[in-house]
């Protein structure tokens, strides 16, 4: 790889005599490369200084970010990559104003994203995810991927490695990892990430197995235990301190049936076939079913609220269509008053369709407008252009979205707090209708309204319509 990247050759190679470096497919690599050994002396690290005190440095470094943000040793090795990454960018005295990765590569590094390692990132997610889930979860930063324009993660309650580039990172904090106590099962479970795993008489919280002997922390499991496995074992335990009566009762059973004469009727031998099945019955551990109430889930509690709480004719009382709509009066009041803002404004203006142009038809939208408690408190009807048949180049050329960022109404309503200003909300009924138009565009008169004896017109628009 070192080859290719910089079309040099790899003439000699000094090691040590490790066991990986005097082995003979590494020897005959070698051979065949044509590159020269050179085997420092048994017991001489000092003739190999640079690769040696390279390593030095390597570890104490490694060690300095593993206990800056408290990281378990499991980690080792992402420390080591990532103090790699460190060291290869930082300056050194064998470089004179020139960083390694510098002087291998050519060109200056980028430093602004390395972030402190072990400290807490927060990365967006992507998949599955229900409208008040968080969008976001907090796992701990590795540094960089090799290879990529992204991050390494890694997820302590699952022990998993993440790719991320949307990540927001907050360098002050790290994960709680030395927390050990196993005793308050709400204290553990507070802490995200916290989990606890047994095996045996061993305990083991995410910083490595701990022998719990006889204390209260064998009782402690990182699952919620379920009510009839409680019982079972519960039952259990009574069932083997208990088991020598039924045993006595038995046996006394059937001892007196053996002095019994022929003579014995049926009756008695049922009785007693039917208190010994009892007595084995009380001696076998009962396993209770449970009886908890099946629910559904919660984010479901709200899907039939409006039809429970609202009136049938709440519920029904914004139309589809112009047909639904033509035949109450709300609505009817609610349409003219819609027209009437548009004639105010000089909307458009009725004109004999021109010849080779096509127009564009209207329909209506409805909307009934509620307060808090679901009551009715305003009708609105809307006239939109079916702006779908236009097509782009040829009836528009941009296109526009005149909203409000929500950026900007935080801003403004932070700045109000300072002052201590009051803010008035003000509803603009016809906003919409402010935008001028620089393209020729005709509608149909709106259904419903066409004008006596003029139907064959149409409108030309002077403003803009909801829908183009």
């Amino acid at each position: 790889m070192v080859e290719r990247e910089t079309g040099r050759k790899v003439k000699v190679v000094r090691t040590d005599r490790g066991g990986e470096f005097t082995s003979r497919e590494f020897n005959e690599y070698c051979n065949e490369a044509g590159v020269m050994r050179h085997l420092t002396a048994p017991y001489t690290p000092q003739q190999n200084g640079v690769v040696e005190r390279r390593n030095r440095t390597l570890m104490e470094m490694t060690r300095s970010i593993l206990k800056a943000m408290k990281v378990p040793n499991y980690l080792w090795g992402e420390a080591v990559r990532h103090s790699t990454y460190l060291i290869n960018r930082s300056p050194t005295r064998s470089l004179v104003g020139e960083t390694p990765y510098e002087k291998y590569k050519g060109r200056k590094p980028s430093l602004e994203h390395i972030k402190v390692f072990g400290c807490l990132a927060h990365t967006k997610v992507n998949s599955n995810l229900q409208k008040l889930d968080d969008r976001s979860e907090l796992l701990v930063h590795l540094g960089s991927e090799p290879g990529s324009k992204a991050y390494r993660l890694y997820d302590p309650r699952t022990r998993k490695i993440k790719v991320s580039k949307h990540v927001v990172f907050d360098e002050l904090k790290g994960w709680k990892w030395d927390k050990s106590k196993v005793d308050d099962d709400n204290d553990i479970q507070s802490e995200p990430g916290m989990f606890i795993a047994r095996w045996g008489m061993s305990v083991d919280n995410g910083t490595g197995p701990i022998n719990s002997g006889s204390t209260t922390n064998n009782n402690y499991s990182g699952e919620p235990r379920d009510e009839g496995e409680q019982y079972a074992n519960q039952s259990s335990e009574h069932g083997s301190s208990s088991s020598q009566a039924p045993d006595n009762s038995i046996s006394q059973v059937s001892t007196h049936s053996h002095d019994v004469s022929a003579q014995s009727t049926p009756t008695n031998s049922s009785n007693t076939q039917s208190h010994s099945s009892s007595t084995d019955s009380s001696s076998a551990p009962q396993i209770r079913r449970s009886t908890r109430t099946k629910l559904l889930p919660v984010k479901y509690n709200d899907y039939e609220l409006m039809s429970c709480i609202e009136e049938p004719s709440l519920i029904h009382a914004t139309p589809r269509n112009f047909a639904e709509a033509k035949d109450k009066p709300e609505w009817i009041k609610a349409m003219k008053d819609e027209l009437n803002s548009i004639e105010k404004n000089n909307t458009w203006v009725l004109v004999n369709p021109p010849n080779g142009v096509r127009t564009i038809g209207l329909k209506w939208l409805y909307k009934a407008k509620r307060n808090a408690d679901g009551s009715i408190y305003r009708y609105k009807a809307r006239l939109v252009a079916k702006g779908y048949a236009q097509k782009p180049g040829i009836d528009f050329d941009e296109v526009f979205a005149p909203v409000a960022r929500i950026e900007t109404i935080r801003f403004l309503i932070a700045h109000a707090a300072m002052k201590g200003w009051e803010i008035h909300h003000l509803d603009v009924k016809t906003a919409f209708l402010n935008g001028d138009l620089e393209e020729e565009i005709y509608v149909n008169q709106p259904e419903g309204f066409e004008k006596t004896r003029e139907s064959h017109k149409v409108y030309k628009l002077q403003r803009s319509l909801y829908g183009l």
